[in-house]
C-alpha cells in the first residue's frame, strides 16, 4: 500500500512505469501523471487507488489482459493538456466518476477494444467537460454508465464512436451535448439507454448518426439547442421522439410492448 505517486518523465526521455504480474496487488489514495509518463497495467494486476489523473502533455495509459483490472473512485483523463486511456485484452476498469478532457483546452481520448473488455462507471461519465473528448468502442467491448454526459460545457466538441459490430454502451442516461458540439457516430454495435436527450441547453448542438449497428432508447427528447438525427442504416428502436425525423434507410422500429412509437413533429421516409 502507497499513499501516493507522481510520475513525471523528461522532454528528451520518456518514462515508463510497469504495473503487472498476477496476483499482484498496488493500492493508493492518489496516482497523478504529469509530462512524457507512459503506464502500463497489465498482466493479471489489480491496482486501487481514490484517484488517478494525468495532468501533462504526451500522457497514456494502457490496461490490458483479461484478469487486469482497475478501480479508481475519480478517473480523470486529461484534467489538463493531452493524454490516452487504453482498455484492451480483456482488462476491467471500474469507477465511480469518469472525466475526459476535464479542463478548458485539454483533450482526452478513450479507446476500448479486445474481447470482454469492461469500462463500468457507476455514476456519471462526462466526455468533454470543458475540453475536447473522443470515445472509440471496437472488437467485443462493454462501456456500462448510469449517466453518460457528452460536450457539457460550450467549450467542449466530443464524439463517441461505435466501429465493431459487438461493442456495446448500456446507459441509464445520455446527454449528447449539455451545452457544447457533440456527436453518437453508431456504425456497428449496439447503444442501449433508457433515454437520450440530445442538445439540453440553449446554444448547444449534436449530431446522432446511425450507419449501422443498433440503437435502442425509450425516448429521444431533444433540448433547447440545435440537432440533427441521421438515419442512413442499422436499427432505431424507440417509443417516442419529440422533434422530426428524416429517414434514408434505416429500420425504425416501435419499442417496447404494445409496440407503440410517438413522434411529435414530422416523419419523412426517403427511398
Amino acid at each position: 500500500n502507497i499513499k501516493g505517486i507522481q510520475l513525471e518523465g523528461m522532454q528528451s526521455d520518456k518514462l515508463k512505469a510497469k504495473f503487472s504480474g498476477e496476483s499482484t496487488v498496488i493500492n493508493l489514495e492518489k496516482i497523478e501523471l504529469k509530462d512524457n509518463v507512459e503506464v502500463n497495467i497489465s498482466d493479471g494486476v489489480e491496482f486501487v487507488a481514490d484517484e488517478f489523473i494525468t495532468q501533462g502533455h504526451n500522457v497514456s495509459i494502457l490496461v490490458s489482459g483479461l484478469s487486469s483490472t482497475v478501480t479508481v473512485e475519480n478517473l480523470v483523463v486529461a484534467n489538463k493538456n493531452q493524454a490516452e486511456l487504453s482498455i484492451d485484452d480483456g482488462a476491467s476498469v471500474k469507477s465511480k466518476f469518469l472525466r475526459l478532457g476535464e479542463s478548458k483546452d485539454a483533450s482526452g481520448t478513450l479507446i476500448l477494444q479486445g474481447d470482454k473488455t469492461h469500462l463500468d462507471v457507476f455514476e456519471t461519465a462526462y466526455v468533454g467537460s470543458q475540453g475536447n473528448a473522443a470515445v472509440v468502442l471496437k472488437d467485443n467491448s462493454v462501456f456500462n454508465v448510469n449517466k453518460l454526459v457528452v460536450a457539457e460545457s460550450n467549450s467542449s466538441n466530443s464524439s463517441i464512436r461505435l466501429v465493431s459490430e459487438n461493442s456495446i454502451i448500456n446507459a441509464s442516461s445520455i446527454v449528447l451535448s449539455k451545452s457544447g458540439d457533440a456527436q453518437l457516430i453508431i456504425g456497428r454495435g449496439v447503444v442501449i439507454s433508457d433515454e437520450l436527450i440530445l442538445s439540453e441547453e440553449t446554444g448547444s448542438m449534436s449530431a446522432l448518426d446511425l450507419t449501422g449497428g443498433t440503437l435502442k432508447v425509450k425516448p429521444i427528447q431533444k433540448g433547447l439547442g440545435q440537432s440533427t438525427i441521421n438515419l442512413e442504416a442499422g436499427r432505431l428502436i424507440i417509443q417516442e421522439i419529440n422533434t422530426s425525423v428524416e429517414n434514408n434507410g434505416a429500420v425504425i422500429a416501435p419499442g417496447q410492448s404494445p409496440g407503440t412509437l410517438t413522434i411529435i413533429g414530422d416523419l419523412n421516409l426517403n427511398s
